[in-house]
């Protein structure tokens, strides 16, 4: 949809001008006077341009609103953990060379959040999944990659490359995401 909207606003241009002749009689030339030709110029805007304005006017805005929706779910969820309820799971054998944890939050019997703690001798993530009314509405991806293994003598945690990912979902699909990676230290 996007490509011929794309298509037709930039071959017929944004705005084009009409041309109107008006002949308006010269006064004080008598009966039989001569008349003034007035070539009258008005602005038309393209329809297709109008479209496209009326997308980004009113959809782009549809969004933004959405994703403030969801970042206000996620200020309430993270405000009210400690009274909703926890289940813990530790991640079975195997799954990672130092373990790991996952824990849900209940709110009654809705699930509102998991969060999983990952670790491995190299590094450690956090993934966090932010649930509204049954759906998946947020998802947050901290990657913490460590300088040296965490048994080697020159490790240090304050010079780990942290990697943070951010995923908006409004019915099922990304809205907002997955191309905003973050790396806060160098």
């Amino acid at each position: 949809m996007v490509l011929p909207l794309a298509k037709s606003i930039f071959k017929g241009g944004l705005s084009g001008y009409k041309h109107i002749n008006k002949f308006r009689k010269i006064p004080g030339e008598g009966k039989r006077g001569r008349y003034l030709e007035i070539l009258c110029s008005f602005r038309v805007v393209n329809p297709a341009f109008m479209k496209a304005l009326f997308l980004l006017l009113f959809l782009f805005p549809m969004q933004q609103s959405r994703i403030a929706d969801i970042r206000y779910q996620v200020y309430y969820i993270n405000t009210h953990l400690k009274v909703f309820k926890q289940k813990q799971v530790s991640h079975p054998e195997g799954q990672s060379t130092e373990g790991g944890m996952s824990v849900a939050y209940y709110a009654k019997d809705t699930l509102r959040l998991i969060t999983d703690n990952t670790y491995w001798e190299n590094g450690k993530e956090i993934t966090q999944y932010y649930f509204h009314e049954g759906e998946l509405i947020f998802a947050y991806i901290i990657r913490l990659a460590y300088n040296r293994p965490i048994y080697d003598k020159d490790f240090d945690y304050n010079k780990s490359k942290k990697t943070e990912q951010r995923y908006y979902f409004y019915h099922k699909k990304i809205i907002k995401g997955g191309d905003n990676e973050v790396n806060p230290k160098p």
